[in-house]
């Protein structure tokens, strides 16, 4: 990805959606908002040619978007304009620089028409396959109608099997055997009609099975952790040691009640404390206020690199061992009720129960630092807990 004064790819705009483009020509006031994609696309470029003083002839938007690409012009659309349309496409990260920006649209969509491309050759594959399947059944249908039915067969074998009693044998020897060739149509119809069931069954199945795993694959790329940052190599580094540092031994278990994370998508971190706890833990952690303990989801919340370095310099152990220098009698387990670990991490972390005493000094100063509140206001929280 260039800097802002690199070149902006817009080639991308002609592949765009009717519902893509129209917030776009929205933003840009005057601009007409009706017209197939090709058009919109089109006007766009136009619009971009005619801010920068470049022609505007030709039949096609990808002649514009040439025109555009070899004048080197890097501000034919706005930064506004640009996030106007990372959020239609579905790009997430808005950050960044006009290149970069256009850069992940393009990406996501080709992306998205790749996604598409594939469903179509599965479904064509499909029907391709039951076509051929049609195809031979009417075949074989074509092959066997010259031949007699069943039920004539049976009827001409019943007569043979019964002339020997005259025109009545005759008469009943068809219908028995008329009945009993009908009987083996209805049979065989009925095990076609199982087989057709089942073939179409199966391939249901089967292209059911290829959409859950495209589903799959969506739903882990949602759930990695992501730092974001106008560097793209720095974004990518970061994002690698926080995911190896939620990988550790000591920050796969909640650093309160010890309940297993099996992975980052199931952590939640505080931020001003630096621990790594589960999401009951969590819930426990928001009751004591922002001002103590800020929680996020790796995965879910934004992160940036000055935040995640942060985290990164501390952890469950250093947690641990600054939190639990004097260790506590009884710890809340993994399914201990909310009451518990709310009074559990108020002690561990408002009054400093087990705590260094290097932290509660620094808690002590913190406090004799603050005004004094007014008579009768509500005493703040003492860091022993017989005071409580």
């Amino acid at each position: 990805e260039e800097g802002e004064e690199g070149v902006v790819d817009l080639s991308w705009l002609s592949s765009l959606q009717p519902k893509h483009l129209k917030p776009l020509c929205e933003a840009i006031e005057g601009m007409p908002t009706g017209g197939s994609a090709e058009e919109r696309a089109k006007r766009l470029l136009k619009h971009a040619c005619r801010k920068k003083g470049l022609s505007t002839s030709g039949q096609s938007s990808v002649e514009h978007a040439d025109r555009l690409r070899n004048n080197n012009v890097s501000d034919t659309l706005s930064v506004s304009q640009l996030k106007v349309l990372c959020g239609v496409v579905g790009v997430r990260n808005k950050q960044g620089k006009k290149a970069a920006l256009a850069q992940r649209i393009k990406l996501k969509l080709e992306a998205d028409a790749a996604a598409v491309e594939a469903q179509a050759q599965a479904e064509a594959q499909a029907e391709a396959e039951a076509q051929a399947q049609a195809q031979a059944q009417a075949a074989a249908a074509e092959e066997d109608a010259p031949e007699m039915t069943m039920s004539e067969k049976g009827a001409f074998l019943g007569s043979v099997a019964f002339s020997p009693v005259g025109v009545p044998g005759l008469v009943v020897g068809g219908a028995l055997g008329f009945a009993a060739g009908y009987f083996a149509e209805q049979v065989d119809a009925a095990r076609e009609h199982v087989a057709r069931a089942y073939a179409t069954r199966v391939q249901r199945e089967r292209r059911v099975e290829s959409e859950r795993a495209n589903t799959r694959k969506a739903l882990e790329a949602l759930e990695t952790v992501s730092v974001q940052s106008d560097d793209p190599e720095e974004a990518a580094r970061t994002s690698a040691d926080l995911t190896a540092f939620l990988c550790a031994p000591c920050n796969t278990r909640c650093a309160d009640c010890s309940a297993r994370i099996k992975r980052p998508a199931d952590a939640w971190v505080s931020t001003s404390l630096g621990v790594v706890v589960c999401v009951n833990c969590a819930a426990a952690h928001r009751s004591l206020g922002t001002s103590v303990s800020r929680i996020k989801s790796p995965v879910y919340d934004q992160w940036d690199v000055p935040m995640a370095t942060a985290l990164l310099a501390k952890g469950n152990d250093r947690g641990a061992a600054d939190y639990y220098a004097t260790p506590p009698a009884r710890m809340p387990g993994p399914k201990a009720p909310m009451e518990e670990r709310r009074a559990h991490v108020r002690e561990k972390y408002v009054r400093l129960r087990w705590a260094t005493p290097e932290l509660r000094a620094a808690r002590q100063e913190t406090l004799a630092k603050r005004p004094r509140k007014a008579a009768g206001a509500r005493r703040m929280a003492s860091l022993s807990s017989d005071a409580a």
